[in-house]
């Protein structure tokens, strides 16, 4: 887990490192608590402590929960040599993922005009990202500025002017007012910030929801995942954290609660398949120190990229404003980025696509322009309206699952195995088939059809279900990339949608 530099170090840290060494959790034969004492599990039927429950109403997407994806993909779109002036927005951002990963994607030998609008309707949301992306402005050391994006050390210095560049924020007065609030330390000790995440991310009355992620993961995926549950800092395994002493103001609510619910996993938002090729310098199964060499490094090259032709402009406003704003002025996007506001329990198909697909610039302009919008719920949604398919469906993907995972008999009612079993044949299902469903009965097709908005058949920019399983059990690394799904948490039934003005 932990890469060191000779074996003097290695012996000279071992009394530290022996605990983490000999985890359970990295033994092959862990598991969870309810299998080992034979009860159900509390997410099981209705076993959930009224004491235990808690109130995640509140709480804070701060991380993305899809894996960071280039937007823009001119290579497959308008050709590496394009160098007219583009124009992108984020509509309902998260975090900067997306934005970085685009930003070094552009050719070196783009010299146009790159317009970057970034909008969230969550002042904390848009806080955090104004904060990080003054931390690449203001800093000229690529491995600070990285490192302090990484972890959103305290800073603050209308438009913001540097000679790295320029940064334009648009906030209502009130907004105004609080942002200033995001670069004080939090008048709460590191001990009693300490103890208020960890109330929430290893609150023993949700042992049984940890765990069972932790029967997914393979044994390192699961450690590091605890680890990174007990310090709260993204860092390689062994690295000291002595040096992080000031609560991070931007995750913590005014009253000194921990913002995010306890399932949030900062490994969602990347490919396990990228985790795993970055960060040499961590030992080769520390998938969060990875990680962070992951992240620093994409940070770096954005920050190498400062100054250039960027315009970024950062905003906080509900979603379905946007045309509002837009609409009666010239502005209009070569890329739009919507995240999952498409879905019902959001905007809707028609309310999201409906009002910002008209912001799209015209065929005749851009023919390459794009809304890009992702189903998270929809097949689930489907099911739940329409129940689940036939048993022979279901046999279908047992069988399936079973290639990938042997079958072993219940050595009790809830047998973790059995368990598992049952979440990896989601991975499995007919996704085509309940998402087209899903479009028959929800019927947004021709109503945007009717506006002069048509879904893209071929894909350009992202694959349609970035996170499938379409390797065959006897394919070459096939095994991998099932195991990495799993650690991922991800069951393959995240859908992207194209769209396009009507040619």
């Amino acid at each position: 887990m932990v890469l060191y530099c000779s074996p003097q170090c290695q012996k000279a840290h071992w009394a530290k490192h022996k605990p983490d060494c000999k985890s359970d959790l990295l033994k092959p034969t862990w598991l969870p608590q309810w299998d080992i004492q034979q009860r159900p599990p509390a997410f099981v039927g209705h076993n959930i402590p009224s004491s235990s429950a808690f109130n995640f109403k509140d709480s804070k997407y701060l991380w993305g929960n899809m894996p960071a994806y280039d937007v823009l993909n001119f290579s497959g779109n308008e050709g590496i040599n394009v160098q007219s002036d583009i124009n992108l927005l984020f509509a309902a951002s998260g975090d900067l993922r997306n934005v970085f990963a685009t930003h070094v994607a552009v050719p070196s030998t783009y010299d146009g005009k790159l317009n970057i609008i970034i909008n969230d309707r969550d002042l904390d949301i848009v806080a955090r990202n104004v904060l990080m992306w003054m931390l690449l402005l203001v800093e000229k050391d690529p491995v600070v500025a990285a490192q302090n994006v990484v972890h959103l050390c305290a800073l603050l210095g209308k438009t913001f002017e540097t000679p790295r560049g320029s940064l334009r924020v648009l906030l209502k007065k009130k907004s105004w007012n609080s942002l200033l609030n995001y670069t004080k330390v939090p008048d709460v000790a590191v001990a009693k910030a300490q103890e208020a995440r960890r109330a929430v991310m290893l609150a023993p009355s949700r042992v049984d929801y940890k765990e069972r992620a932790y029967s997914q993961a393979d044994p390192p995926t699961r450690f590091g995942a605890q680890k990174f549950r007990e310090r709260g800092i993204l860092l390689p395994m062994g690295a000291s954290s002595e040096a992080f002493t000031v609560p991070n103001p931007t995750m913590f609510t005014d009253s000194g609660g921990w913002h995010t619910m306890d399932s949030a996993d900062p490994t969602n938002g990347w490919l396990m398949s990228h985790i795993q090729k970055a960060g040499s310098a961590a030992g080769v199964n520390d998938v969060f120190g990875r990680l962070y060499y992951h992240v620093v490094e994409l940070v770096m090259n954005v920050h190498k990229r400062l100054p250039s032709k960027l315009w970024v402009e950062m905003m906080q406003m509900d979603a379905d404003h946007l045309y509002g704003h837009f609409g009666p002025g010239p502005t209009r996007f070569d890329r739009m980025e919507t995240s999952n506001i498409t879905d019902l329990a959001y905007l809707n198909p028609v309310g999201a696509v409906g009002q910002l697909g008209p912001l799209l610039k015209p065929p005749s302009v851009n023919p390459h322009a794009t809304l890009i919008t992702l189903f998270m719920n929809a097949v689930h949604d489907i099911v739940a309206i329409s129940g689940e398919k036939s048993q022979q469906d279901m046999d279908a993907a047992i069988r399936r699952a079973n290639e990938y995972l042997p079958i072993s008999p219940p050595r009790h009612e809830f047998d973790a195995g059995m368990l598992r079993m049952m979440t990896v044949m989601d991975m499995f299902k007919d996704y085509d088939d309940l998402f087209g469903k899903y479009v028959k009965d929800t019927e947004f097709v021709p109503v945007l059809h009717s506006m002069g908005l048509e879904m893209k058949e071929k894909h350009t920019i992202v694959e349609k279900w970035p996170m499938r399983l379409h390797e065959r059990p006897d394919e070459s690394g096939a095994k991998e990339v099932f195991q990495d799904m799993c650690n991922s948490q991800h069951k393959g039934g995240d859908r992207y949608v194209e769209w396009r003005i009507r040619r």
